[in-house]
């Protein structure tokens, strides 16, 4: 178990803890704190399971704060809701008064799990004061309550009469252990090189410190996982949570409904979404919208099937996958999640970046909030991702940045670790080059910069401005075939916004940008229609004088009419191609 230290001021006990029994014998009224994934819930497990097997023990009941409070002020004293949730359980009711009798008698143990969990911090405050009223009120009761540490200073229990712990993150030794007992067989093989790694390499060690994410690690490295690239921070949390999102799958239990490449875009756009908001928590309907509109656009689910593929979804990112854990409930009483580790919803929110922007963008937005302590890291992991989209995008990323950085700390900080990471051979010696340069060069404070295209290669995509254009054309597009009238039945029982979706995706690949796309092959989705190739033409017609239309240079539109040249013979009904 991870050691537990004693933080309150007013006691002259042991000021570390380091056993189970040491702990139980400890608890009367007591506060654990610990940070996400930490232990917190197991401790309490464990510490219930203990008490459970001593014959002269306190009767251990755990009440998960969410549930009690779900409703506020709560629907029943604590006493009945242990009583009715142990009969619930057990489908047996216990003895009238037999509850009330073990509490006032100080032969009971209750452990409320979760303070922090309620989403408003007046509920938990007040929730708080109903625990110390219980307290009051069966004085011989053993009480233990957990919380997230940070934040628990808005709705602290009385220090006078609840005594304080502290759940401390793995040492060397506990880390040792605790993969030991994940490897049933001692430190050999993937458990000893891990070991190694993460005592000599500081991103390993930070995710190494809680046992969750140290599990996740582990399971990484497993039989049917990727070797992990201890070397590169994205390369590893990809390896780390492909391991994770792909083990069901690999095991062929795999969901019906969903592809580990749709939660991964899920993942990403609720981390983007809670970046951009500031935010740590969805709320479970927020969510599940999200994740049902993402099914509808890339699956071209219906509506009914959407919402169930979303909701199975959700509870696979949460109780298999892991990525995702409840955080408490708003004030509208939904749950609310986050995920399991900072790092996570760092690396998510970076591949969403890395994915969706072209390089001038992210070049601009690493100007904007290199400054920001929130965004550094987002930004130094979405520099280890743009190559997995871009040509040389690492590079051409930091030639951006260079040319942003003169005289600015934080972007001119970034290229310096960057040109550390080797992303390019290149790079050192085009800072020579500006370095010979910065004394005369004037800060570029809130400019705007863009990569410039005579000396960094851009792809089609890039050049016409990424997604905006895109989009912009698929609607005009849609809005020219759904108008023709030899064109508009193919549509007539479309999802047109799934169906908007893939256009999308299509002609960003076509045009060298980021590719997302995971839906049928051409000839899947069209040759079931026999479409003939005059019908062929006339769609390719509107899509290049829709590009045409909207300023897209004369060569890339070009190349489009090229790529619909290549492929027609994967959408066509063969009987009606010149020849057949």
């Amino acid at each position: 178990m991870p050691a537990i230290e004693r933080v309150s001021t007013n006691d002259s006990g042991k000021k570390i803890i380091a056993s189970l029994a040491e702990l139980s014998q400890s608890v009367r009224r007591t506060v654990l704190l610990g940070a996400p994934g930490s232990g917190k819930t197991a401790l309490c497990h464990a510490l219930i399971n203990h008490y459970a097997r001593q014959p002269d023990g306190p009767v251990p009941f755990f009440v998960s704060v969410r549930d009690f409070a779900r409703t506020f002020p709560p629907s029943t004293s604590v006493a009945r809701f242990v009583d009715h949730m142990t009969e619930a359980i057990y489908q047996c009711p216990f003895p009238k008064g037999l509850v009330e009798k073990l509490l006032e008698t100080g032969h009971a143990l209750v452990v409320f799990d979760g303070l922090d969990e309620l989403d408003s911090p007046q509920n938990a405050a007040a929730t708080a004061n109903v625990i110390e009223l219980f307290a009051s009120e069966f004085p011989d009761a053993g009480i233990v309550v957990t919380s997230r540490e940070s934040g628990y200073g808005r709705f602290a229990l009385d220090a006078t009469k609840f005594e304080v712990f502290r759940v401390c993150p793995f040492d060397d030794g506990r880390i040792r252990e605790f993969v030991s007992k994940l490897t049933r067989s001692g430190l050999d093989g993937r458990g000893a090189e891990l070991v190694e790694r993460v005592s000599r390499q500081h991103h390993l060690r930070a995710l190494a410190e809680r046992p969750l994410t140290l599990a996740l690690l582990f399971a990484a490295g497993g039989d049917h996982a990727p070797r992990i690239p201890y070397g590169n921070v994205a390369q590893l949390l990809t390896s780390l949570i492909d391991g994770a999102l792909k083990w069901d799958e690999l095991r062929g239990i795999g969901s019906r409904y969903f592809s580990v490449s749709t939660m991964r875009s899920v993942l990403q756009s609720t981390a983007h979404q809670l970046l951009l908001q500031e935010r740590d928590a969805i709320s479970e309907p927020e969510l599940l919208r999200l994740t049902a509109s993402l099914l509808r656009e890339r699956e071209m689910f219906e509506a009914k099937e959407a919402r169930d593929a979303a909701i199975a979804l959700v509870r696979s990112a949460i109780g298999r996958v892991g990525l995702l854990v409840e955080a408490g409930v708003n004030l509208d009483g939904d749950r609310c999640y986050s995920f399991s580790h900072r790092s996570f919803l760092e690396y998510f929110a970076a591949a969403h970046i890395a994915r969706n922007r072209s390089i001038g963008d992210i070049v601009n937005l690493c100007v904007e909030h290199l400054s920001d302590p929130l965004w550094q890291p987002i930004l130094r992991l979405v520099t280890e991702l743009v190559d997995d989209n871009y040509h040389e995008g690492a590079e051409r990323l930091i030639e951006g940045l260079i040319k942003a950085s003169k005289g600015t700390s934080g972007p001119a900080e970034y290229v310096r670790w960057a040109a550390k990471r080797s992303f390019s051979r290149r790079i050192n010696t085009i800072l020579a080059a500006e370095d010979e340069r910065a004394a005369s060069s004037d800060t570029l404070e809130g400019t705007t910069v863009t990569v410039a295209e005579k000396t960094i290669p851009v792809s089609h995509y890039e050049r016409i401005g990424g997604a905006g254009p895109v989009k912009a054309a698929v609607e005009l597009f849609y809005d020219k075939v759904l108008a023709d009238p030899e064109l508009a039945g193919y549509f007539a029982d479309a999802d047109m916004v799934g169906q908007r979706r893939h256009l999308a995706l299509m002609l960003t690949v076509v045009l060298g940008g980021p590719n997302e796309y995971t839906g049928r092959s051409l000839a899947e989705a069209h040759q079931p229609l026999n479409i003939p190739v005059v019908h062929y033409a006339r769609v390719g017609q509107h899509l290049t004088t829709t590009l045409t239309e909207l300023g897209v240079p004369a060569d890339v539109v070009a190349d489009v009419q090229t790529v619909l040249d290549n492929v027609q013979d994967q959408v066509v009904d063969s009987g009606t191609c010149p020849g057949a």
